[in-house]
Parts: structure tokens; C-alpha cells; sequence
């Protein structure tokens, strides 16, 4: 399997932390690892070094002069022209679930729960940026579906492939869904969205629903993928909930003649190295198990594989 390449360096590091000690403790693990780190201390210096180039933005919870929601959306935009540059947001302790996943809906890319050790640390940001770096590389090479940003079939398998020898390396867990349409009443009725508005729709909920780590790809005119690091079965069963809901929330906003009904499939490997597989196994499976929930008819039937044992819902 392939080695994912190193990371350019030096790599500049935004810290917005209002406490000296705290960054700096930041800074000891990361700077002996070649990043370059810059401290600011308010939410206005924040956004202002932000407006400049930066590869990735570690955010304290607790910095003063607004609130941090409002400061991560603000960052997100100022950051836009950028690319998808890494927002984290850290927190001493464990941050509630209302909390992470506002903080996630806002554009944060990863919530961290403070102390962590310096290998943690590290790995979850180069995990971070090298989806950055392989998303940049992949419109530079004609990997991306140039209607929704996402990877498309030869970039997903590509990227795919990046992220199975991590797993297959530190033998961890990777995961897979693909979501579709689904549903004969809407097609009966003659009010099931067009291609291109399922598509829309289906897009944009996913972008809500994956975490930056993972790599979404657009892999038929109405069928999409997300390959996700580090998600057993039920982890990725989890992702396919969330995606469908999503998407859920999205259709139901459309007009009446942009119906649409959606389902997805799954497949979780919990030790990669183990299991013998390939990126293109994961997508079979988990298209099989979408095939599967399209054939129940049913909206947001979720079907699912794990080591080739299938469970339904």
C-alpha cells in the first residue's frame, strides 16, 4: 500500500488562547516537530492574522471579545479563500455534546478535550492537514467533481488508498457509507427530485455531516461516498445516521416538486490490517448495502456490513 508523503514544512500554526501557559504548552509539543507557531490572545488579532496565509488555527475555548461560535464561523469565512484550512477548538476537560457539535456545525474541523499527550496532539493535526494537502493535491490532478467540490470516483480511490495504509499501519478502524436516493412513492407520484437537485441536496448535507478527516466523494450522478478514518461499524452506522438526517433536513426545506427520499449503506473494518481489504472493497460493500436500503423503499433506510456480517434498520 502506498506511504503518505511528509508534510511540507515549516507549517504556520494560529494559537488563539488567552492564557500564556496553556499556549505555550502548545507550543513545546508542536514546535520541536517543525511547525511554526504564532499566539494571539483576542478574538479581533485572531481573525486579523487569520485574513493572511496559515495552515491550520487551534482555538481555546475560552478566549475573551466574543463568542467563540460566532469567532469559528468568522474565522471559517476569513479563512475561505484558503482552502479548507483546519479550525480546532480546545476545551480543559471534556466538552458536552451540545457544545462539540455546535462547535462542529459553526466549522470547526475537530473539538479536542484538554490535557492530551504531545503523540495525540500531533497526530490528530497532521491527520488534519494532510486531508488539506490531499484535497489541494486532487484539484491540481482532475480528482475533484468540479459540481460539488467532493472527490470524484478516481480521486476517492486515490485518497482511499492514502488513508487504508494510516489504518493498516497503526491498525485501526476505517469505515465507509454511500448515499443515494431512495423511495417509490415520490418516483410514483411523479414528484421525486431531478437528478441534479438530489444531487444538490445530497451534497450539502454531507458537507454538514463528515468530519474534515474524511474523504467525501461523488461516485455516480446521485450517489455519494465518505471514507472514514478511524470508524468501526458502528462508527461508520453512526456517520450514516448523521448524513441521512442531514440530507433530511436539507430536502425538506426544497420545494414540493424537489422531493426527495434518501438511504445509505455502510461497511466498518475495525482493524484494517487485519481484514485483507482495499479502498474498492469498502465502496463495494457499502454499495451493496445501499442497493440493499434502496430496495426497501423506504425513507432513510440505513443497511450495513461489518466483516461481512450485515445487520438492517
Amino acid at each position: 500500500m502506498p506511504v503518505s508523503p511528509p508534510l511540507p514544512r515549516p507549517l504556520l500554526v494560529l494559537v488563539g488562547d488567552a492564557h500564556e501557559w496553556s499556549a505555550r504548552s502548545l507550543e513545546s509539543i508542536l514546535s520541536p516537530r517543525g511547525y511554526r507557531i504564532r499566539t494571539l490572545h483576542t478574538g479581533p488579532e485572531l481573525l486579523a492574522a487569520a485574513a493572511h496565509q496559515s495552515d491550520a488555527v487551534i482555538l481555546q475555548s475560552g478566549l475573551p471579545d466574543r463568542d467563540v461560535l460566532g469567532l469559528i464561523r468568522a474565522l471559517r469565512g476569513a479563512l475561505a479563500l484558503h482552502g479548507e484550512i483546519p479550525i480546532v477548538l480546545t476545551a480543559a476537560g471534556p466538552l458536552s455534546r451540545a457544545r462539540r457539535l455546535g462547535a462542529l456545525r459553526a466549522g470547526a474541523s475537530d473539538v479536542w478535550g484538554l490535557p492530551m499527550d504531545a503523540d495525540e496532539v500531533t497526530l490528530r493535526l497532521e491527520a488534519l492537514l494532510r486531508a488539506r494537502v490531499a484535497a489541494a493535491r486532487a484539484r491540481d490532478e482532475g480528482l475533484i467533481d468540479a459540481a460539488t467540490g467532493f472527490y470524484n470516483q478516481r480521486g476517492v480511490v486515490r485518497r482511499g488508498d492514502e488513508l487504508a495504509a494510516l489504518a493498516a499501519r497503526r491498525r485501526t478502524a476505517i469505515g465507509c457509507i454511500v448515499v443515494a436516493p431512495a423511495g417509490t412513492k415520490a418516483t410514483e407520484a411523479g414528484t421525486r427530485a431531478r437528478p441534479d437537485s438530489a444531487a444538490a441536496a445530497i451534497a450539502q448535507g454531507l458537507k454538514g455531516a463528515a468530519r474534515t478527516t474524511d474523504a467525501v466523494a461523488r461516485i455516480g450522478p446521485t450517489q455519494f461516498a465518505v471514507l472514514a478514518p478511524e470508524a468501526d461499524a458502528h462508527g461508520a452506522r453512526e456517520l450514516a445516521s448523521r448524513a441521512v438526517l442531514a440530507i433530511r433536513r436539507v430536502a425538506a426545506t426544497r420545494p414540493p416538486d424537489q422531493h426527495l427520499e434518501v438511504c445509505a449503506g455502510y461497511h466498518g473494518v475495525e482493524d484494517f490490517s487485519a481484514s485483507g481489504l482495499g479502498t474498492q472493497d469498502l465502496l463495494a460493500c457499502a454499495t451493496s448495502a445501499v442497493r440493499a436500503a434502496e430496495a426497501s423503499g423506504r425513507d432513510g433506510a440505513i443497511r450495513g456490513f461489518a466483516h461481512g456480517s450485515q445487520d438492517a434498520s
